[in-house]
């Protein structure tokens, strides 16, 4: 049976833990590269380093959600490694106010 998101590449902020998380490994389950877009690096790495050991593939991509040149670089940085992205699924929060 194909999977269903076989050759796509997923985009993913706040992917080191929570609902990103378990969607970046169902989104590794269903074919689909994934680019673990995670402010806390730790849980980032790990949370590659968790769909790798499971035969899936992944990339993190550290940023601030809250910083537009932190995020356009994290898409550059998935987007030449991957060649392309598909899906984006914004999970992360962040604001900032202006004074």
């Amino acid at each position: 049976m194909a999977k269903r998101l076989e050759g796509k590449v997923v985009f993913l902020t706040g992917a080191g833990a929570g609902i990103a998380k378990a969607t970046a490994k169902m989104c590794s389950r269903e074919g689909a590269g994934v680019a673990i877009c995670e402010l806390n690096r730790e849980a980032g790495e790990r949370a590659e380093r968790e769909i790798r050991e499971a035969g899936g593939n992944a990339l993190f991509v550290h940023a601030d959600v809250t910083d537009d040149t932190s995020v356009r670089d994290a898409v550059a940085a998935a987007a030449k490694h991957f060649g392309t992205i598909n899906v984006l699924f914004n999970c992360a929060g962040g604001s900032s106010q202006d004074d």
